[in-house]
């Protein structure tokens, strides 16, 4: 299915899927800055709160993450 769910948040721009891939890009030139893979699918868009991005996954764990 692949759902994305896509934030920007100042100089980032986070994408997350259902199948677990999270990936951090810069917004102004598009670069990918990290990215990883979890366990789990993320079915809810990323909160961003002071500098950290929070998600969760559908296995029950919660992420932070600092931009």
């Amino acid at each position: 299915m692949n759902i994305r769910k896509v934030v920007l948040a100042g100089k980032f721009l986070i994408i997350a899927d259902d199948q677990g891939w999270v990936q951090c890009l810069s917004s102004a030139t598009g670069r990918s800055l990290w990215s990883i893979e979890l366990e789990g699918g993320i079915w809810i868009n990323p909160v961003v709160y002071f500098g950290r991005v929070f998600f969760g996954t559908d296995q029950g764990w919660l992420y932070c993450i600092a931009l």
